[in-house]
């Protein structure tokens, strides 16, 4: 019994230690990204794939060095010949896995959180939505990288649609914030 009480301890001062040299390192806590973003959809069950253009942002919170946890947001806009417009949102968030090396930064993440869709005239949905993705980043610095590409496959279940099977691209700026 004292064995294993002793093993318990000896465990959980190991995992304290760990985690508080973790935070000693030299990583960022803080990652906030801005860029460009393009969506390949088929908005409203509709029977071809429709591309839009936008805007997509993030800011991820470092609790260790190869894990944290992304806020992602994004816009992304298409008008039609005849003038009729579509506008898609999306607010996703969840765990987000991390490589660091010296010149790249890659990762992949699994979020969750609502789409708005929304066409002209006033008429919308929202759904559940996921987002499943990798992406990479060039270091220019220790707080400045560039990233080349996010590539999302993200699915949504809208009540009026059904499910939209869809993938998006971004690209852009991330601001890398030190302890």
């Amino acid at each position: 019994m004292a064995s294993k009480c002793f093993l318990s301890l000896f465990t959980v001062i190991l995992l304290l230690l760990s985690s508080s040299l973790a935070w000693g390192q030299d990583y960022p806590r803080m990652e906030a990204f801005g860029g460009f973003s393009y969506l390949n959809s088929n908005p409203g069950r509709a029977n071809q794939r429709e591309d839009f253009f936008g805007w997509q942002a993030s800011i991820s919170a470092n609790f260790h060095e190869n894990f944290g946890f992304t806020f992602d947001s994004g816009g992304q806009y298409r008008t039609a010949r005849s003038g009729f417009t579509v506008q898609n949102y999306e607010f996703l968030l969840g765990p987000r896995y991390i490589v660091r090396g010296e010149r790249f930064t890659g990762f992949a993440h699994a979020l969750i959180g609502l789409e708005y869709l929304r066409f002209s005239g006033g008429f919308g949905d929202t759904a559940f939505a996921m987002g499943f993705g990798v992406g990479v980043d060039v270091n220019a610095s220790d707080r400045i990288a560039i990233r080349a590409f996010q590539l999302d496959y993200m699915p949504a279940r809208f009540s009026r649609f059904g499910w939209n099977h869809d993938a998006r691209v971004g690209a852009g700026v991330v601001f890398r914030f030190m302890q």
